[in-house]
């Protein structure tokens, strides 16, 4: 076995951890011992040997910002890798505010809502329901939202919203 795995560590929770501790052999390592540890280790954690190598070849790896002058030290555990996608523009004050309007327009769908909600915003926006958790960047978020953005928000509450209908017998 080329790869050294540390006692008790062995989970799948702690896979970055094992890595953390063979990247320093990886890179002292010839080129059949780094194929032969990636092949163990892949075998092991269930993970792509490619992302493996990238992992192994960038753990502890320092970094020098010439600008800011900070060092930015490579390390492959779950929480310091970096979060992809796009960030959230609405969040739960946005949310909160747009349960609000929903029942205030009689739970019309989203589409009646957005043109609700910027034809009437003057006097939607002076509601004290609303009022008391209005900012300014909540107003022009609230008017600029898209009718998808509005299901997308609404659809773990449509169901609470929803008639129920009783059976005739």
């Amino acid at each position: 076995m080329v790869a050294s795995i540390p006692k008790g560590l062995y989970n799948m929770k702690n896979r970055y951890v094992i890595i953390k501790h063979n990247h320093k052999k990886y890179k002292r390592a010839s080129k059949k011992i780094k194929t032969a540890m990636l092949n163990e280790l892949s075998e092991i954690l269930h993970m792509n040997k490619q992302y493996l190598g990238y992992l192994l070849r960038n753990s502890g790896k320092i970094i020098k910002n010439k600008n800011s002058n900070a060092t930015i030290v490579g390390d492959p555990t779950r929480n310091n890798l970096s979060k992809r996608g796009r960030k959230r523009v609405y969040g739960k004050e946005v949310l909160e505010i747009l349960k609000v309007l929903y029942r205030i327009s009689g739970y019309v769908s989203s589409k009646h809502l957005v043109w609700f909600i910027r034809i009437n915003h003057e006097k939607l926006f002076e509601n004290p329901k609303i009022k008391s958790n209005l900012t300014d960047d909540i107003k022009l978020l609230l008017l600029r939202i898209s009718p998808a953005t509005v299901d997308r928000l609404l659809k773990p509450y449509r169901g609470d919203f929803s008639l129920k209908l009783c059976k005739i017998l």
